[in-house]
Parts: C-alpha cells; sequence; structure tokens
C-alpha cells in the first residue's frame, strides 16, 4: 500500500523543501518590522523646592540701607503675623501681607499694578482714595474685592521690603546723625518698634528718643517698657527693651 503512494510522497516533500524557503523570505518582507522606541529625553528637571522670594533683593535691600533685612523680617513676621488676603488688625484698619495697613500707609500704584496686573480700575476710582499716587482703602469688602486672589510669597516679600525701606528711613530722620553712631542690634530693635507703631505715634516717645540720642540705653529701655504699646504687646517690647539696653541679639529669642 505505501509503496504504490511512495511516488506521490516524494513529490510533495520535494515541493516543500523547494518552496518553504521562498515563503519564509517572502513573509519576512510583508511582515511588519518592530523596533524597539527610544525613551525620550528628560529634558525638563525635576520640581525642587523654590528658594525664598526676592531674597537676592533683600540682600541688594539691606546693603544699601545698611541693615540686616532678613533678620528684621523674622522679627516682625513673628510679631505681625502673616495674612495672604485682607483682614481687619486690632484697630480695625484694612491689612494685608506683613502688618501693611493699606487704610494707613496705603499702597503705590506700582506696588499694585506688580501684584495685580489687571485690577478692578472703576472699583479703584470709585470706592477709594487715590492721594499721591498712592490708594488707600477703609473697607474691608473693598479690599476683598479688589484682591481677589490670595498673595503670593512674592507679593508679601515685595509689599514687606518697601516698608522696611520707609521705617528705616523715617528712624534716620527721627535720629538724625545719631542713627550712625547706633550699633545694628539696636538699629534692628528700634525699627521693629518703629513699624509697630507708625511714625506719628513713635514720635511722642520723648522720653525715649532722647535717651537713645544721648546713647544712655538703660534710661531708653525703661521708657520703652513704659509705652502704652509695650502694654499691648508686652514680649516684643521686652524683647526690644532687652537689645536696647545691652546691644545685643541674643535677646530677640530668634531661632
Amino acid at each position: 500500500m505505501i509503496k504504490k503512494y511512495l511516488p506521490l510522497i516524494l513529490i510533495l516533500v520535494l515541493c516543500v523543501a523547494l518552496y518553504l524557503p521562498l515563503y519564509l523570505k517572502v513573509s519576512d518582507l510583508s511582515a511588519p518590522v518592530i523596533r524597539p522606541v527610544p525613551l525620550p529625553e528628560i529634558t525638563k528637571p525635576l520640581p525642587v523646592a523654590e528658594p525664598s522670594p526676592h531674597a537676592d533683593d533683600i540682600a541688594q535691600i539691606s546693603t544699601a540701607v545698611g541693615l540686616d533685612l532678613s533678620r528684621l523680617i523674622q522679627l516682625i513676621t513673628r510679631d505681625e503675623g502673616k495674612r495672604r488676603t485682607p483682614y481687619l488688625d486690632k484697630k480695625g484698619k484694612v491689612t494685608i501681607g506683613i502688618g501693611r495697613s493699606l487704610t494707613t500707609n496705603g499702597i503705590s500704584v506700582a506696588e499694585l499694578l506688580a501684584i495685580l496686573p489687571n485690577p478692578d480700575y472703576p472699583l479703584i476710582l470709585q470706592e477709594t482714595e487715590v492721594k499721591n499716587g498712592r490708594i488707600y482703602i477703609s473697607s474691608l469688602e473693598v479690599a476683598e474685592g479688589l484682591f481677589d486672589r490670595p498673595l503670593t510669597e512674592h507679593d508679601i516679600a515685595l509689599l514687606l521690603a518697601d516698608d522696611l525701606k520707609n521705617t528705616h528711613r523715617e528712624a534716620k530722620s527721627v535720629f538724625g546723625e545719631t542713627w550712625q553712631e547706633i550699633n545694628a542690634a539696636r538699629q534692628e530693635a528700634i525699627v521693629d518698634v518703629l513699624f509697630n507703631t507708625g511714625l506719628p505715634h513713635f514720635r511722642t516717645f520723648v522720653k525715649f528718643i532722647e535717651a537713645v540720642k544721648n546713647r544712655n540705653w538703660e534710661t531708653a529701655g525703661n521708657e520703652l517698657l513704659l509705652s502704652e504699646a509695650a502694654r499691648k504687646d508686652p514680649g516684643r517690647y521686652f524683647r526690644n527693651a532687652a537689645v536696647i539696653r545691652t546691644g545685643n541679639r541674643k535677646h530677640f529669642d530668634l531661632q
């Protein structure tokens, strides 16, 4: 039986042997070529902690005024607190950032444009007082409408740096030539007090100012503690009085 079909079987085997390589070659040409896809290079760095806002600006301002503003910022932030949205302070004045009174000190047009590129101009003109390039706001509702987003760290640093420059200039105007003879620690304590009270109230500290001008530090520290401001914020004023008496920053109790 097998012998009968043996020639046919041989023919089939021969055909397979001849045509199978050709078939495989054609199949390879038509099949899709799969190549490994290279991974894209990561050109964008991974996010890292953002540096302190305006660190370079603060250093430049410190050099310009001859006072370490970074330490003052720590002092004032600790005692004044930091708020990203408008609020009423203990005196009922509209405030924002770190002790920036929008009612008393206002905000310059330049500062406002730096913080809010597209402010509500009709609201400014109708509901605020604009004087000498500054905008004064006495209504919390108006302030909330104007500052329609929380301040960033960048915004807060911008406002505080401007405040400290002005406060330092006011201190120099009060003490005149004596200011340059006061050591840096005492200057920082005085600027902190002046920032807290404002210039008009600070000028009422007549005996304190006289003692500082005479470099009678023990009397100056005692007079500072007799002020109404010291009764309202005793911790802050005890620290500043100790620094003024000794000229030593350690009494600021900064970490």
